[in-house]
């Protein structure tokens, strides 16, 4: 059953989806995001920061990834947590009912992106630093894993930690031209590669022991 917490969660994803203001829907639209995505997903906007409503297995909304206003020319945090101390999975449904191919992205906008082009994806709001052993159990049947993670060793060696835990699946190598930290959003928003480009570099994937241990031409 539905705690009254979260049902107040819910309920307040609904609200701040209805506020959503339309100089932000159109900084979504220029990250890749259309009007599909930003409804399906309830994007929306607290009146400070643009909300992205986060669900557990059960589908019940436990937290918000609280993104940065464009506008902000402060030094704050480009997105950060309204539960600090919760860390879950984005993209539970993805698990609960089974595809065939799952990417394992790094941040919750690049999972929207990838979303946008009707590629199944998962994130940790932990930024990919941490990914849990129970979610990676929940990909043992899943026959295509995927992990695409940013441009930089940092995120590479979180990559190789995750692909650990999943030993069926693959590591998606990134362009340089993507950029030192750059990423899936690079990749198909600021350099306007195309989703049959992003598949293939799926189809191009390395094993764990075969990804480089810092991303070509990145010393």
């Amino acid at each position: 059953m539905t705690t009254p917490h979260y049902a107040d969660n819910y309920q307040q994803a609904l609200t701040y989806h209805r506020r959503l203001p339309d100089r932000i829907r159109t900084y979504l639209h220029s990250r890749g995001l259309p009007d599909a995505v930003i409804c399906r997903f309830r994007l929306g906007w607290n009146g400070v920061r643009i909300t992205i409503p986060i669900t557990n297995r059960h589908r019940q909304v436990v937290l918000f990834r609280l993104a940065k206003d464009p506008a902000d020319t402060s030094d704050s945090p480009n997105i950060m947590s309204s539960e600090n101390d919760v860390l879950e999975l984005y993209g539970w449904e993805r698990l609960v009912f089974k595809k065939e191919r799952i990417v394992i992205c790094q941040g919750e906008f690049e999972r929207l992106v990838l979303e946008a082009r009707g590629i199944p994806a998962i994130s940790s709001t932990g930024d990919g630093s941490v990914f849990r052993l129970e979610w990676a159990d929940g990909l043992r049947d899943t026959e295509r894993v995927y992990v695409c993670f940013r441009n930089d060793k940092q995120s590479q060696d979180n990559a190789a930690g995750v692909a650990a835990l999943v030993p069926h699946s693959r590591i998606v190598l990134l362009p340089n031209e993507v950029g030192l930290g750059g990423g899936i959003e690079d990749y198909l928003v600021r350099l306007g590669k195309t989703t049959d480009e992003f598949r293939g570099l799926l189809d191009m994937a390395v094993g764990p022991e075969e990804a480089p241990t810092t991303p070509d031409g990145h010393d």
